[in-house]
């Protein structure tokens, strides 16, 4: 995606070097990690999970406006500047739970029990997009940008255009890796 932009704009033809992701982040967690994550925040036992600074260009009020369309419980994860607006929207739908800012083990331990990480974005890379995978976890992400390069379809995810498309992914249940 970047490639192409460079090229695009400056003319230049770069090579690719993808940031790498922490080895934390493929480690499974505890039984005791995943205990005490299910009873802090007394997660439904089935669930998708988004999560990342909340501005809008990331796209939250998507995965939010899917899960209440296929009632799906969607735990969002971190903070910024939509969390008001992204609450208001989310009023009154008992399938959306706002968890704030939480500690990275509790993160992971969340991300490994969740049934999918939905990520509407257009990014240049998506470092989220990474961490969720290696817990084990397929993707349901933006069929644009760098997403597209992590994501290999119908093995580690699944990409959608519109919403009506996402809805249909988080609908149809089959929230393993491939």
């Amino acid at each position: 995606h970047i490639k192409e932009k460079v090229n695009r704009i400056y003319g230049i033809d770069v090579p690719v070097v993808y940031p790498g992701v922490d080895q934390f982040w493929y480690e499974s967690p505890s039984n005791e990690e995943l205990e005490e994550v299910k009873r802090k925040y007394s997660l439904k036992e089935e669930y998708v999970i988004s999560y990342g600074r909340l501005y809008d260009h990331k796209r939250v009020d998507v995965s939010i406006s899917a899960c209440i369309k296929a009632k799906t419980h969607l735990y969002v994860i971190g903070d910024g500047p939509d969390l008001g607006y992204l609450k208001k929207i989310a009023k009154g739908h008992d399938y959306i739970h706002f968890l704030g800012h939480i500690n990275d083990s509790e993160l992971r331990a969340m991300i490994s029990m969740s049934k999918a990480f939905i990520f509407p974005a257009l990014e240049d890379f998506g470092y989220v997009t990474v961490e969720a995978q290696a817990q084990g976890i397929p993707a349901f992400v933006l069929n644009k940008g760098g997403s597209i390069e992590i994501v290999k379809e119908g093995i580690t995810g699944a990409f959608f255009k519109t919403e009506d498309e996402l809805v249909n992914l988080i609908s149809k249940k089959t929230w393993t890796m491939y």
